[in-house]
């Protein structure tokens, strides 16, 4: 690390030499330096006093999908922490030893064991030294994707912004939509980008029955899948059945490279048709009409040779005594099978969906390990999953 930089790094804590003063002041900008204003009362203003101080930096790893789509330009590596950061295996896999030789303490904050006065300076610290790693890495990856999340969450994107947010020239940025171009992910547009429509399935033209199905509650479906698209790590092999949420869920794992896909429906494929770094893996079987979904024994006797880490199901109807429930008894048997060939079950379903009972069990509530919905699911509704043990995400 060269000599400006050290001193520019150390800056932080020459300036705000006191943890208690820090904690006097209760004001996370003196901590983040003014860089991270969007995590003022989401997480330092509830986390930055004395007896918490040692934790902080450990925490914000927990809530990093809550902060990531702000912070990812300047800590790429956000995006790869699922654990609190003291119960990470190699936490010293985010930098270079090098670097955090200089920063007094941050071992000991990786193992959790960092004292409280120290533990708030040291934060200020490690987010000086990541902002200057990430601007002088090659972040083309981390960019990209952060592009990619803003035009999920705002619709548009403007060069201008972009160069702003990354420090970045014009000409870096515009290669940047030219290559997510390239892979059909956005279209470039006078200054900007914007996303690309969804697919136009030609069956639409004379049954309106899938598209009237997405619209309804179409909000809650798209935060619901943004949160499952979340618990995706690269390298994973995933299941999707078919349906509006679920459909909803791979748009967001385009982003996404080196992982694998299995489905039985082939919308989900034609979604991912263009998407060069997921692997797609269709079963095969009978065409279920305008629902895009393969049943019958040839889908069936394809998925005995299938594993996945992780399924994603979307149900007509998910009952706390009963069980998942479907409308077509083929389809149900298919996803039994898929669903006892993964690792990790969740159940992607707004709250219209909770208490309802379809006509084909797919399988019992204790075959599941989460479920995800909306914050219209009330307490007295979610309340029978939590007691079977059930770990609810609302979105």
């Amino acid at each position: 690390m060269e000599i400006m930089e050290r001193r520019h790094v150390r800056q932080l804590t020459a300036v705000e030499p006191s943890c208690s003063q820090l904690i006097q002041r209760r004001n996370p900008r003196h901590v983040c330096g003014g860089r991270f204003s969007h995590c003022s009362t989401s997480f330092c203003r509830q986390k930055c006093h004395c007896n918490r101080g040692s934790t902080c930096f450990a925490e914000l790893a927990t809530v990093k999908r809550s902060l990531e789509l702000s912070i990812l330009p300047e800590l790429p590596w956000m995006r790869h922490c699922d654990l609190p950061l003291h119960l990470c295996v190699k936490p010293m896999q985010f930098a270079p030893s090098s670097w955090m030789e200089q920063i007094n303490g941050f071992s000991d904050i990786s193992s959790g064991a960092c004292s409280a006065q120290r533990g708030i300076e040291i934060l200020a610290t490690i987010f000086d030294i990541l902002r200057l790693m990430a601007r002088k890495a090659d972040n083309s990856a981390a960019r990209h994707e952060y592009i990619l999340r803003a035009l999920q969450e705002s619709g548009t994107v403007s060069i201008e912004s972009l160069c702003k947010t990354f420090g970045a020239s014009l000409a870096t940025i515009r290669r940047d939509l030219a290559d997510l171009e390239q892979r059909s992910l956005i279209k470039r547009v006078r200054g900007g980008a914007v996303p690309i429509g969804p697919l136009f399935y030609e069956p639409f033209r004379n049954d309106t029955s899938f598209q009237d199905k997405i619209a309804s509650f179409a909000y809650e479906k798209r935060r619901i899948a943004r949160v499952a698209a979340g618990m995706v790590q690269p390298g994973q092999t995933i299941a999707l059945s078919g349906g509006t949420t679920t459909t909803e869920v791979v748009r967001n794992l385009k982003t996404m490279r080196g992982i694998s896909i299995i489905t039985n429906t082939v919308n989900v494929a034609m979604e991912l048709s263009n998407c060069k770094d997921i692997e797609v893996i269709v079963t095969g079987g009978v065409l279920r009409g305008n629902w895009f979904t393969l049943i019958g024994p040839i889908a069936n006797a394809s998925t005995e040779m299938l594993f996945a880490d992780i399924i994603f199901l979307g149900v007509d109807g998910i009952d706390a005594q009963r069980g998942l429930t479907c409308t077509n008894p083929a389809e149900a048997e298919l996803l039994r099978k898929l669903t006892a060939q993964s690792t990790k079950k969740v159940v992607v379903a707004d709250h219209s969906k909770l208490g309802h009972m379809s006509k084909y069990l797919l399988c019992p509530t204790r075959n599941i390990d989460c479920l995800i919905t909306d914050s219209g699911a009330s307490r007295g509704l979610i309340a029978p999953f939590e007691k079977q043990g059930i770990s609810i995400i609302k979105a």
